[in-house]
């Protein structure tokens, strides 16, 4: 059985979740890895466990203004990247349809759509808006103020904290994954098996296409912007690197 893995970049460093993320660790151990860009080396091993000493399975890594933050099905993680430690956990009490944090709070989609932002030290709802949505649409991050929304073939960006669409496009493929960069969003579609998976790039103030390119792994856990190149993170515990 492969090793997972998920990486990003922010606070200094590259992170990467890896090992059993399919069974949340009950195959064998997960550890965040935080990775000295300069040298490639592995500077730290922070096991996910709460400051509360309890077990965490993590699904996703999330960076945003320098904090760093895991999150699972039973919440979100927050990592200070000072200590390489877990200094705060905020549980989700409902399921959800994704979450996104910020430095300090999580964004959730409730499943009769309910945008929710939670604080980090209560984990108790501070915002709400309700967003158009379908049912097997799912929330991932956006540029500074927005967020995104993929379902199918579809991806709307949203204002916050008002939850207004800004835009909608529609693309050739079911979208996988999306992850905003500066001007862009980074989008995988996929149309398997009739085509490899597609690492599209969209105009992030009006969704229209910018370019593609063909990717030689299908599936993606995870993207992260190293220097100029682009990481992709595929189901087999493989990074792709995108120039």
């Amino acid at each position: 059985m492969h090793a997972e893995a998920v990486v990003a970049t922010g606070a200094g460093a590259v992170w990467a979740l890896a090992g059993d993320l399919q069974y949340g660790g009950d195959k064998g151990p997960v550890r965040l890895l935080r990775i000295d860009p300069a040298t490639n080396r592995v500077v730290a091993r922070i096991p996910m466990r709460t400051p509360a000493g309890d077990g965490f399975a993590p699904l996703e890594l999330r960076i945003d203004q320098g904090a760093v933050w895991v999150v699972g099905a039973a919440g979100a993680l927050r990592i200070d990247p000072r200590r390489n430690a877990a200094d705060r956990f905020v549980p989700l009490r409902e399921s959800i349809r994704g979450a996104v944090t910020d430095r300090d709070g999580v964004w959730v989609l409730a499943l009769d759509g309910r945008l929710r932002r939670l604080d980090a030290l209560s984990g108790q709802a501070v915002g709400e808006a309700r967003v158009r949505t379908t049912a097997d649409s799912h929330l991932f991050g956006g540029p500074p103020g927005t967020l995104s929304v993929i379902g199918g073939d579809q991806i709307a960006l949203l204002d916050l904290p008002s939850g207004r669409t800004l835009w909608r496009k529609t693309l050739d493929g079911e979208i996988r994954y999306s992850m905003p960069d500066e001007d862009v969003l980074w989008t995988v579609v996929s149309r398997a098996p009739v085509e490899p998976d597609r690492l599209v790039r969209l105009d992030a103030d009006s969704g229209r296409r910018r370019g593609q390119v063909a990717l030689p792994e299908p599936g993606v856990t995870g993207m992260a912007k190293v220097g100029r190149d682009l990481w992709v993170a595929t189901p087999g515990g493989n990074i792709v690197v995108v120039r």
